[in-house]
């Protein structure tokens, strides 16, 4: 094959040819201009031709969806029509069915109208025998809801009874309750008064035990007669003992004022 002139190949190829000749045999001004419009000539050509390749493509594209569509329309069309024919011929053989049906209603309508004046005989028949039974039932269910009334009456009485006998018994307990507190402060503060009395007694008595003393008075200086006898009693204090047995006596004091003040709260919510 002929080789081709390497102007307008690749830029590549271009460059490296052109340097070649540059090195060769050097172009002229000219000649290089007349090249490169040669070469854009070719370039833009090329892509007139990629263009019109690919509205042709672009064209037949849509020429092959338009036929595609007309295609699916005309089946469309065919399965309508066919869609048409076949309900038309259901519709044939339901109304021949619907009227095949009527008669037959019509025949077990009138078969079903016989059998329903037989048994409304019977029924009646029974109704009356359930109706007599019914009566003496029910005359059997009011001499037994009256003998039930009369049981839940005395229930009731006894029940009623049997709440107030629980509330006494409650309210009896709850004085008992009342009382053995009462009681526990009472004892309580018998106690500490006890424990104090006995202290300021054991006080007491210690005081008493004190023997008094007698002191005999020196003689006078001037005249040497002897001045009487003075009695001397040794007394023991005794305020600090004294003073906690009353602070135990007033603690007593306290506790019983607040057992008595939680037996009265307590009644008032029993009468309440």
């Amino acid at each position: 094959m002929k080789r081709k002139s390497n102007i307008g190949g690749r830029a590549s190829d271009h460059s490296f040819y052109a340097k070649v000749a540059a090195v060769a045999c050097p172009l002229t001004y000219h000649q290089r201009a007349r090249a490169r419009r040669a070469h854009l000539a070719r370039v833009r050509a090329h892509h007139a031709r990629v263009l019109a390749i690919r509205r042709a493509k672009a064209k037949a594209l849509a020429a092959k969806r338009r036929a595609a569509q007309l295609k699916r329309v005309a089946h469309a069309r065919k399965m309508k029509a066919l869609r048409a024919r076949k309900l038309a011929a259901q519709k044939k053989a339901s109304a021949k069915r619907a009227a095949a049906a009527k008669a037959a209603a019509r025949r077990a309508h009138l078969a079903r109208v016989r059998a329903h004046k037989a048994r409304m005989l019977a029924i009646r028949r029974a109704k009356a025998l359930k109706a007599l039974k019914i009566k003496q039932a029910k005359a059997r269910r009011a001499a037994h809801a009256k003998k039930m009334r009369a049981l839940k009456a005395r229930r009731a009485a006894h029940a009623k009874k049997m709440r107030a006998l629980r509330a006494r018994r409650a309210a009896h307990a709850r004085r008992m309750r009342a009382l053995k507190a009462r009681r526990a402060a009472h004892a309580k503060k018998m106690r500490a008064f006890r424990a104090a009395m006995a202290k300021r007694l054991a006080i007491a008595k210690a005081a008493k035990l004190t023997k008094s003393t007698r002191k005999a008075a020196p003689a006078c200086t001037t005249c040497g007669t002897a001045a009487p006898a003075v009695t001397m009693k040794q007394v023991t204090v005794v305020n600090a003992a004294q003073t906690k047995a009353l602070k135990l006596s007033k603690s007593a004091r306290r506790a019983a004022r607040r057992a008595k003040a939680i037996l009265r709260r307590k009644r008032s919510n029993d009468r309440r």
